[in-house]
């Protein structure tokens, strides 16, 4: 069932660019800051001042992506998921926080040198947006799909 898996990723790519700009108004000094200025890539930040419109572009392309990616991969999963409803959801917003968010932050912890805060807000607004994410794709396939395996 294709329907779910689509409205899913596009509704659940909406969330992700808001949650995205909280994240970023919470640590637009770090941004900001001259001295970080080599880490960010050349594509966020060719030059100093605002990302050019082709990062949002690609940005906002791969967010879609990665969320039909976790609407398709809720769908083949779904009833492995403990809980039922929106509980499904929020449980499969913590797996998907627990196996995207926290590795990549620690990763990025390990290897990159930026103040503490910009690792925290990662992690809080990671699970704000995975939590988040999950219950939209489980409240969609409620909606929308079928409650066995999409595939």
């Amino acid at each position: 069932m294709v329907k779910p898996i689509i409205i899913g990723g596009i509704l659940f790519t909406i969330a992700s660019q808001i949650i995205l700009m909280g994240e970023v108004i919470m640590t637009m000094d770090i941004y900001m800051m001259p001295e970080y200025f080599p880490v960010w890539s050349t594509l966020m930040m060719p030059d100093m001042g605002p990302p050019p419109a082709i990062f949002y572009a690609i940005s906002i392309s791969v967010s879609l992506c990665l969320a039909l990616l976790y609407s398709a991969v809720y769908g083949i999963l779904q009833k492995a998921i403990p809980g039922t409803g929106l509980r499904r959801g929020i449980n499969y917003g913590i797996l998907l926080f627990l196996i995207s968010s926290l590795p990549a932050m620690l990763g990025m912890w390990m290897l990159i040198n930026l103040p503490a805060k910009f690792f925290i807000a990662g992690l809080a607004f990671g699970l704000i947006h995975y939590l988040v994410g999950g219950v939209i794709i489980a409240w969609v396939f409620q909606r929308f799909g079928r409650t066995d395996t999409v595939f």
